[in-house]
This record gives C-alpha cells, sequence and structure tokens, in this order.
C-alpha cells in the first residue's frame, strides 16, 4: 500500500545516503581548521568519513554541507533518520568502549586481588584512585574471599559478566529498532531482554529453542519479532503452537493493549509460558495448554504462528477460531509461492510483505489471509 511504498523509499534514501557518508573521506590537508572547528568542534587530527564525523553528539547532518562533499538535498525525515542511525552508533561506540575499560578493570581487581583477613584488610587501606574513578576496594566485591592467592588469572566475578552481557544485548536490540524505525519505551526494551534471559536460562531444560546464544535469539527472536508489528491488524490475537512464546511474547510486550492468547500442547513449554507472563507481569497475556480443540467457542481477531505448519493446514486447522473480518497470520523465510498456490476456499491471500530483519542475512516474509469476500 501507500504507507508501505513510503516506508521503502524512506528506508532507501536513508540507505543510500549513510552509504554515500561512510565512502567520503576528509582530513586536515583537505579542511583547514577553522572549517573543522565549526563542523565538528575541533581540528581533524586524521582522516575520517563523514559518517565518523556525524556520530559525534554535536555534529549536525546540515552542518557537514561546510565540508567536501558533504551536501546533500535529503527530505527532513531522511536527514533525521540518518542522523538517529548515526548518533545510535557514536552512543553504541562509546558503550562499547567503556565495556571494554570496565572489563579491563575488572580483570586488574581480580589479578591484583591479595586475599587478607578482615583484621589486615582494615588496616591496609588502598587509594581510591588505585581502582579508577568510582572503583570499590576489591574486598567489597562479592568474590574477594574466594581470590586465592596463586590465581593470577582468576576471572572477572560473574556479577560484572553478566552485566556486560546483558550490556551488549541491550546495545544490539536499540540498534535493531533505530533499524525498524520502531520507538520502544524503556520499560518494553528491558521486559524484551527480561524474556530473552528467561528464554536462555530454561532452553536447556525444556528445549524451548534450537537457538542457544542469547545474542541469536536477540536477533532470530524478538528482532523477527518486531519487524512484523507495523503490518500486524489489530485486536485480540491468539499465537498458535507458541513454543517458547514466539513470537506471541515480543508481541504481547510491545503491545500491552492487545489480548494475547498463547496455545501449546507441550505441558513444560506451557508451563514456562505461564511463569513468563507472572514474572514479566504481562496482564494481556492467557495462556491455553492444549491442542486448537481446547478452544473451542472462542474467537479472535488474528490467528498467527511462526513454524507450527503450512499456511493451508494451519487454515484448516484453525481458521473456525478467527472472528469476522480477522486475519491469518504466518511468519515465512524464502516466498512461499506452493503455500500461496495450494490455499484453497474459503480463504485467500490479502497481502504477502517482505521484511527486513536487522542482523539477520535471510529472506523473511509475512503472509495475512482471510476469508475470501
Amino acid at each position: 500500500d501507500a504507507r508501505w511504498n513510503a516506508f521503502c523509499a524512506k528506508r532507501d534514501a536513508v540507505d543510500a545516503e549513510v552509504a554515500r557518508l561512510r565512502k567520503t573521506w576528509v582530513n586536515p590537508t583537505t579542511v583547514d581548521a577553522s572549517t573543522a572547528e565549526r563542523v565538528a568542534g575541533k581540528a581533524l587530527d586524521h582522516e575520517y568519513n563523514l559518517f565518523e564525523l556525524l556520530r559525534r553528539p554535536e555534529v549536525r547532518h546540515a552542518a557537514l554541507a561546510q565540508l567536501p562533499g558533504g551536501a546533500a538535498d535529503l527530505p527532513t525525515a531522511v536527514v533525521e533518520q540518518v542522523e538517529i542511525l548515526a548518533k545510535y552508533q557514536g552512543y553504541i561506540d562509546r558503550q562499547a568502549d567503556e565495556v571494554q575499560r570496565r572489563a579491563s578493570q575488572d580483570d586488574t581487581l581480580c589479578r591484583g586481588a591479595r586475599p587478607l583477613h578482615r583484621g589486615a584488610a582494615e588496616a591496609h587501606r588502598h587509594p581510591a584512585d588505585e581502582f579508577g574513578p568510582g572503583g570499590a576496594h576489591p574486598r567489597h566485591h562479592s568474590g574477594y574471599h574466594l581470590l586465592a592467592a596463586g590465581a593470577s588469572q582468576a576471572p572477572a566475578p560473574q556479577r560484572f559478566r553478566k552485566s556486560r552481557r546483558r550490556m551488549s544485548l541491550a546495545i544490539l536490540l536499540d540498534t535493531g529498532l533505530a533499524e525498524l524505525d520502531l520507538p520502544l519505551p524503556g520499560e518494553v526494551r528491558e521486559r524484551l531482554l527480561a524474556y530473552v534471559a528467561l528464554l536462555d536460562k530454561w532452553n536447556h531444560t525444556y528445549n524451548l529453542t534450537a537457538v542457544r546464544e542469547p545474542t541469536a535469539m536477540v536477533t532470530q527472536h524478538i528482532l523477527d519479532t518486531l519487524a512484523i508489528l507495523p503490518h500486524l491488524p489489530g485486536g485480540s490475537m491468539a499465537d498458535i503452537g507458541s513454543g517458547g512464546g514466539v513470537p506471541g511474547v515480543p508481541i504481547a510486550i510491545s503491545q500491552a493493549e492487545r489480548p494475547v492468547t498463547l496455545v501449546e500442547s507441550n505441558q513444560k513449554k506451557a508451563a514456562f509460558l505461564r511463569q513468563v507472563a507472572i514474572e514479566l507481569s504481562l496482564a494481556n497475556v492467557e495462556v491455553v495448554e492444549g491442542r486448537v480443540e481446547s478452544l473451542e467457542g472462542r474467537s479472535f481477531d488474528v490467528l498467527i504462528s511462526r513454524a507450527l505448519s503450512e499456511l493451508p493446514e494451519f487454515a484448516q486447522m484453525a481458521g473456525h477460531l478467527l472472528a469476522p473480518g480477522g486475519s491469518i497470520v504466518t511468519m515465512k523465510g524464502l516466498y512461499p509461492h506452493e503455500e500461496l498456490a495450494a490455499l484453497a476456499q474459503p480463504w485467500s491471500v490479502r497481502d504477502v510483505v517482505a521484511l527486513r530483519v536487522p542482523g539477520l542475512d535471510a529472506a523473511r516474509h509475512l503472509v495475512l489471509a482471510g476469508a475470501a469476500a
């Protein structure tokens, strides 16, 4: 439709401008010090591409026109999105540097700590600046008394490793949301990351997903689901064959106003889904342990599934649960030519949307179907 075409045109224009900025280089010999100070706040000390300069908080896209090759006549919406991407990348780079700095600091603390009795520890005060700004004395770390005298290569305390991993997942999620042009409140992002943590924690016990790494879960489960949000019809939803909760849980977290029913016949997986709803305080989520037949007499505006079955089978199995005017939605990889051709009356395809999932180099399509008019 017109909105989708406009979105694609904007996305392509943003990608083209980012690529142009990355290929345009300036250096101290091509830009004099006064011009560099007006644009970037200080003289250039080496060669930069324009996207690198735009990452800086103080640099605006319009100011780049003062540099060689920096001028561009673009719609305001495109310029704003390019700046958002650049600032996000700059933020991510600074956070990554901070993570590395803290990791080095933590490792230094662990290597330098000595096992001391409490009396000796009180007597031997280390200057605060030995541990960096705001650094804590090693005896205040939870793992201090476990450090052996000969453990020169002791690992960083587990709580620091968890903190660094959560920070990297948050950066990955925020980057993906920026690419999707999908702003979500901080509370929603925190719940999405908490869901990933629960999925990772219980996956080894319940075999919830074949994806084992939390970073891959963010890309293949969270961002893969969030990419469909702009195209979903409104109203109540049933996620048929929910498994570990994808796509139902990320949708319920992101759209708290939408009632979401997670249907799962596996007892252990259904128990996990109930625990997720409790721990994440998802008041809009209902878990039904059983097969589709257990929902007899109920109806939903949207029936969705990601990996349950092919579209014709899904429509035949669950179509009786669809409210009048409702939609059957399936998440697919490659364009499902054969499935669409096999869809029979009373069902018809309404739309097939090509998706781009940040960080995922694979085809993704969203199929929307319903009762033929």
